[in-house]
């Protein structure tokens, strides 16, 4: 399981010799997050600075290189990204030894804010939101790193089938379903290309002015609209009433600076429903820790999430939102 190889880590000696690479201050590293990867904070001098370890048998050291390489292009065409930080040795990853085990560590500093929320009052703050991400969706259309090795949506399906199998008729159906509509779903330039993959609210931070993006670990080939609706993902798995009238100016800027159209944005709900699939069966196959990714109890997490997949009255009421929004009639 996923938790438990990142468990054999060393949290007295890895974290703090792997920081020396950065020549950062020993005494002031702390663990802030034990999910998907272990994130550290520390000081580098008077900056402060995050420490990102994952474990080689989780996350080969060519495929993180490629996120890497795709975080600083966004960088360098001016997307709000988390800067990365060269290690004394002048690169971007450094291997870390412990024992038997190799865990791979970067390094970026720190950006302005907290968690994104939808509970700002500032609508133009959204707009500001939706505008930067189409920033980085354009960027990544003039990507070209033909050298590395990105994953694609495509390579969900055998995995996702294989999950399935033990599953219930309702978590089954409901993925041929799925996988059926997206399989036929056009690619083109416009909407199809490398994405953050995780654009979750959690991974976007804002000092009520501006926004950032961090955590770049899972860029892959999909659907634009993928990264377009997954911060909405947990507000409308949970119920929550404050988000509604945050679509209309989040749309609204991502078009100001790349297309979506019409038929695009009506495809909001697919994708909630995709990734409500993908994160039940991936968590239900590789976590085996009480606690989610997210800090919340797995059988919670998992449960919300087979009840968002079995009962879908929330779909008529986001597509008749997103038709308000397609329709320009969005009070």
């Amino acid at each position: 399981m996923w938790d438990e190889v990142l468990n054999q880590i060393n949290q007295d000696v890895t974290p703090q010799k792997a920081i020396t690479y950065w020549h950062g201050n020993k005494d002031s590293i702390e663990l802030i997050s034990s999910g998907i990867n272990l994130v550290y904070r520390f000081l580098q001098g008077q900056q402060t600075c995050y420490l990102r370890l994952t474990h080689a048998d989780l996350r080969p050291l060519a495929e993180l290189k490629a996120a890497l390489i795709f975080q600083q292009h966004l960088q360098l065409h001016n997307v709000p990204v988390c800067r990365l930080l060269a290690s004394d040795n002048a690169g971007l990853i450094e291997s870390v030894e412990q024992d038997e085990h190799t865990f791979l560590a970067h390094v970026v500093a720190e950006v302005p804010g907290t968690s994104m929320h939808f509970n700002y009052e500032r609508q133009a703050l959204y707009q500001h939101w939706g505008k930067v991400l189409g920033m980085f969706h354009l960027a990544s259309q003039s990507f070209t790193g033909a050298k590395h090795h990105y994953g694609r949506w495509e390579n969900d399906i055998a995995e996702f089938d294989g999950y399935a199998k033990l599953e219930n008729t309702v978590i089954k159906n409901e993925l041929v379903m799925v996988l059926t509509y997206l399989k036929s779903y056009p690619q083109t330039n416009s909407n199809y290309g490398l994405i953050h993959g995780d654009h979750r609210k959690g991974n976007v931070l804002c000092d009520s002015r501006q926004v950032h993006f961090i955590d770049f670990d899972l860029p892959r080939h999909g659907w634009f609209m993928d990264d377009i609706s997954r911060p909405f993902f947990s507000s409308i798995m949970h119920n929550h009433q404050n988000w509604q009238d945050k679509l209309a100016p989040y749309i609204q800027g991502y078009r100001s600076i790349f297309a979506l159209t019409d038929d695009e944005l009506q495809t909001f709900s697919w994708f909630m429903r995709y990734k409500a699939l993908n994160m039940y069966l991936w968590t239900r196959n590789n976590w085996n820790s009480d606690i989610a990714p997210g800090g919340v109890s797995t059988h919670k997490w998992l449960k919300l999430m087979e009840t968002m997949i079995a009962n879908q009255d929330w779909i008529d009421q986001v597509d008749l939102l997103v038709n308000k929004v397609r329709e320009r009639d969005y009070v």
